[in-house]
């Protein structure tokens, strides 16, 4: 899919392997900016990580 252009913010992908970390996997690879949340932000680096890219996290309150 064609996400090129496009800004996500996908809640609850804090986990490599969890639903939200697939999601997040998908609209990367289709070339959106995606921000992902999570409540643990070290969990969210391996997730940045992971997926590279244009891939940034941000703490959820």
């Amino acid at each position: 899919m064609d996400f090129k252009g496009k800004n996500a913010l996908v809640t609850g992908a804090g986990a490599i392997g969890g639903p939200g970390y697939a999601v997040a996997g998908i609209l990367a690879s289709g070339g959106a900016d995606v921000t992902v949340t999570g409540r643990d932000p070290g969990r969210g680096a391996q997730v940045v990580e992971k997926l590279g890219g244009r891939v940034a996290s941000c703490r959820q309150i």
